[in-house]
């Protein structure tokens, strides 16, 4: 839809819009000049009401979450020659990234790790000896696997969890 407009009636608005921009470039956010007011010099009453001493403390608006941490054994009865990857997730089987991760090369079991700084929720923890072809975040069908059962953080808790990979 194409709009067209009188000449004659958008000059006024064009020329009000422009004086009140002008009226604004010493910073001053829509203050207008007491000349183009009408009204007299004196600056603006201030509007923001006083606090009160005993005014109660403003929520913080970004609530600090308390972070847990999951201490993880990791046991195998075989010798492996690679990456061992044990993250945890939120889901058994994967089904995304992990929300914390460990590696560790050329591993000699049982293998103690720790997944830290998780928010409250409930995880499982996967280890998989990564086998060719590497699979960087989830484990795929070719690496021996092992899921520990639910974990639930709630804080700064530390939870203990021993998962076999066979």
């Amino acid at each position: 839809m194409l709009l067209f407009f009188e000449p004659a009636r958008l000059l006024p608005v064009v020329l009000a819009a422009s004086c009140l921009l002008s009226a604004c470039d010493d910073g001053s956010a829509g203050e207008l000049d007491a000349s183009m007011a009408g009204a007299d010099s004196s600056p603006a009453p201030d509007s923001t009401p006083a606090a009160p001493d005993s005014a109660p403390a403003a929520p913080d608006m970004a609530r600090s979450i308390v972070l847990g941490d999951i201490r993880v054994r990791v046991e195998s009865s075989e010798g492996f020659d690679g990456t061992l990857r044990v993250g945890a997730f939120l889901h058994a089987p994967p089904d995304g990234p992990p929300l914390a991760l460990e590696r560790t090369v050329s591993p000699t079991f049982p293998v103690d790790l720790v997944l830290r700084g998780l928010e409250p929720n409930t995880y499982f923890v996967v280890a998989a000896l990564d086998l060719d072809p590497p699979s960087p975040t989830l484990p795929g069908s070719e690496d021996p696997t092992g899921f520990s059962e639910a974990v639930v953080v709630r804080g700064d808790d530390v939870h203990d969890v021993v998962v076999s990979v066979r």
